[in-house]
């Protein structure tokens, strides 16, 4: 099972990351356009990997409990998980009713014997700190920028570019 994800939590600002933050951008206009342009980009970037690469709060609403279940996106990790029943909502989930191993996400016995809850939310952060972004990902978004950028007249590309390429290893399938 593979859920999906929404955030209303901004991307970060993309001129906190050290490297995307150099004399390369001047090239393409002021700050605002370059702001513009790699938030573009890393929009273009976590849709095509299918999962969140910026660190930043989601949530996920599930019908029931379930087990098994991949939260997308790098270093996951799980805020808080409440659930709504016919008689209560908001019921807080602590810590010890589930797990987390590499995105998948585990009830423990307990959870999912919880009789028809309404919905369950889970609220999580996923992504990579401004600071720990890899250098891969950084070049791919310099990349975007510049084919956003080259091709501002004509946006609609079905060409293979290199950034998709070194986007590739952080796709989930």
């Amino acid at each position: 099972m593979r859920y999906v994800f929404t955030s209303d939590a901004e991307l970060p600002d993309v001129m906190d990351i050290p490297f995307l933050s150099g004399s390369w951008a001047r090239a393409y206009g002021d700050d605002t356009v370059v702001n513009y342009l790699l938030k573009a980009s890393m929009r273009y970037a976590e849709g095509f990997c299918d999962q969140p690469l910026f660190e930043r709060s989601f949530t996920v609403k599930l019908p029931a409990f379930g087990c098994g279940g991949l939260l997308p996106g790098i270093n996951a990790n799980v805020t808080t998980i409440t659930y709504d029943t016919a008689l209560a909502t908001g019921v807080s989930f602590d810590s010890t009713g589930y797990s987390v191993e590499n995105g998948n996400l585990a009830f423990v016995r307990q959870a999912t014997s919880i009789l028809s809850p309404k919905q369950v939310i889970i609220t999580y952060t996923a992504g990579y700190g401004v600071d720990k972004l890899p250098e891969d990902l950084g070049l791919a978004l310099m990349l975007l920028v510049a084919n956003h950028y080259d091709n501002r007249a004509n946006p609609v590309s079905e060409r293979r570019t290199a950034a998709d390429s070194l986007l590739q290893n952080y796709k989930l399938y």
